[in-house]
């Protein structure tokens, strides 16, 4: 039985910078970056898991944002994602929840993001982004 999970990912820009977060030694893929954001729950909306999801990790207020893209992908045997990433800003003091991400940092939007060691699908998630933002 194949189990499929949604997940609602946010990519946050500022200034020409990206946040990425590094995923806790409690998660899957441990110390890897990633976009932040996590699962949609049973009833949820994916817009509503994104709001809820970077309240509880980074403790921030989404501003605004806009749907960019869906990807769907294999995350290990039996287990398909389907993902919707977002773009947009937001507002408060970042707080993490160390059991889920153990740092965050801005990183330049460009080239140089393609060398860090990526979760699940997020390089090539990055690497699209890297040819929209750029147009």
């Amino acid at each position: 039985m194949v189990k499929k999970i949604k997940v609602s990912d946010f990519i946050f820009i500022d200034n020409k910078k990206i946040l990425l977060a590094k995923r806790s030694n409690l998660e899957d893929f441990p110390n890897t970056w990633s976009i932040p954001g996590g699962t949609v729950d049973e009833g949820e909306s994916f817009e509503a898991a994104l709001v809820r999801e970077i309240k509880e990790e980074l403790n921030l207020d989404i501003k605004e944002f806009k749907f960019w893209k869906e990807y769907s992908y294999d995350l290990k045997e039996n287990v398909l994602v389907r993902a919707k990433y977002f773009v947009g800003s937001c507002t408060g003091d970042i707080f993490l929840d160390i059991d889920e991400v153990s740092e965050v940092c801005w990183f330049d939007i460009d080239e140089s993001l393609l060398g860090l060691n990526f979760a699940f699908n997020q390089k090539e998630v990055i690497k699209d982004f890297l040819t929209y933002f750029n147009k």
